[in-house]
């Protein structure tokens, strides 16, 4: 029988649940590690906002028929704007996560080890939900190459 997340909570064994020396390490060490992935995503995405400024400024100054695309070529730097506004917050939701994982471990604070899981949740829940985008978004690219092909072979 499958249980919700309700009846964890209100479960006696869960509330219960004591964190063991090896399990304290392990939280410890990912913590450190998800603050390294944090730090390093931050810096990717100031990384990718400068290109984003940089492209758009460059970009502008072209007309289109020097770009010979038929959209305003500051497109490509709002692309990157766009791109790092959307990856801004799993990256902040995994940053707090390890900084507070390492504060509840070290004062044995459950309710900042709840926020802090909760950050974490919140986090895979994003990057669930844009890998679920992603996946539709190539799901209607096939489909639209597919549709294209069959119509070009056909005419």
């Amino acid at each position: 029988m499958e249980t919700d997340n309700r009846d964890l909570l209100h479960d006696s064994e869960v509330t219960d649940l004591k964190l063991s020396q090896e399990s304290r390490l392990n939280l410890n060490t990912t913590g450190k590690w998800a603050g390294f992935l944090a730090i390093m995503g931050f810096v990717s995405l100031g990384i990718l906002v400068i290109f984003g400024f940089s492209f758009g400024m460059i970009f502008s100054t072209m007309s289109n028929e020097d770009m010979g695309f038929g959209f305003p070529p500051f497109v490509f730097g709002l692309i990157y704007l766009i791109i790092g506004a959307v990856y801004f917050f799993p990256i902040l939701y995994l940053y707090r996560f390890s900084s507070l994982i390492r504060k509840a471990l070290q004062n044995k604070d459950t309710q900042i080890l709840d926020i802090a899981f909760r950050n974490l949740k919140a986090h895979y829940k994003y990057i669930g939900i844009l890998m679920i985008i992603a996946l539709g978004i190539y799901v209607l690219m096939f489909a639209g190459m597919m549709i294209g092909g069959l119509m070009g072979h056909m005419f």
